[in-house]
């Protein structure tokens, strides 16, 4: 069997590059003859999977929950089904933790091996494929917009910092959302989000009961704008217990959305920062991948 080790030598504390041999080794031991390939650049997951990802049996990106995600798009964008491993090195890998993957490189290594394959929504936004969240709004800049090195030292510190500090410089969009039902929902947010997972850059956690990452819909999150300090304290509190029944919070299910703001609205997908524009169509792709999880997990 053969395997392509996609790595991103820059993610979360750089530690990967030391840990290459014992995983190409841990994945021999289990059979595979791998090839490795170290990004560059960015986009280099993406263009890889592209155009190799039907010449191995299995596709393994080592990095964070943006390494995957430009490795789905990869995958996609060239019409493979090539199973996907993934070794989580980032920073938060919110996703990767998600779906019961080990932060231990070595144990994630040992998974894909032993694991099992299983099929996974994927998002559409614009054309482009993300893999488990689009978002724009408040605390959507707490992973784009977090310097590499802050990332690297303080590592999901960071990012609760950042969220923090994007309380005080709250700004609303006045938007009309369409949902698959021809629903509108209207209104002034601060926040937003289509989810495909059980947490919003590692600050906003949604209950794992209301989520099935295979379902065929998102899990859609919009975020009015609080009016007095008192609101915005209130808001908090809600978002971080988990209380999605409050005037602050509109969360439903869709599997289709159509946005439109008034300006330019600028988004975040996996954490990447993506174009700005004031219409958005974002769709979902039906069990589009499969990822290997660890053969004992039985939560997802």
């Amino acid at each position: 069997m053969k395997a392509l080790l996609i790595v991103n030598p820059v993610s979360g504390k750089k530690r990967i590059t030391g840990e290459l041999v014992n995983i190409i080794s841990c994945l021999e031991k289990g059979g595979y003859t791998t090839t490795v390939h170290v990004t560059e650049r960015r986009g280099d997951a993406a263009e890889t999977a592209r155009i190799y990802g039907s010449e191995y049996d299995v596709i393994i990106c080592c990095g964070g929950d943006g390494t995957l995600s430009e490795t789905v798009n990869g995958m996609i964008s060239g019409g493979h089904r090539t199973k996907i491993g993934y070794i989580p090195s980032g920073t938060t890998n919110d996703f990767a933790y998600g779906i019961g993957l080990s932060s231990q490189t070595l144990t994630a290594a040992g998974d894909i091996v032993t694991g099992r394959p299983k099929a996974f929504d994927v998002g559409r936004f614009n054309g482009q494929e993300f893999m488990y969240i689009a978002s724009f709004g408040a605390f959507t800049q707490s992973s784009y917009g977090t310097p590499q090195h802050l990332k690297n030292t303080f590592g999901h510190f960071a990012y609760i910092l950042s969220g923090i500090k994007e309380l005080a410089e709250i700004k609303p969009y006045h938007m009309s959302v369409y949902d698959a039902e021809g629903i509108l929902h209207e209104g002034d947010y601060i926040f937003g989000a289509a989810c495909n997972a059980t947490s919003v850059g590692g600050i906003i956690k949604l209950d794992k009961r209301l989520v099935n990452l295979s379902d065929g819909v998102f899990e859609v999150m919009l975020v009015s704008c609080p009016k007095t300090p008192v609101q915005i304290s209130l808001m908090a509190k809600a978002l971080l217990n988990g209380d999605y029944n409050n005037e602050f919070l509109d969360f439903f299910h869709t599997k289709r959305l159509d946005i439109h703001c008034e300006e330019a609205l600028p988004w975040s997908l996996d954490g990447e920062e993506a174009e700005s524009r004031t219409d958005t169509e974002i769709e979902v792709l039906h069990e589009a991948i499969s990822i290997i999880l660890p053969e004992s997990d039985e939560n997802i």
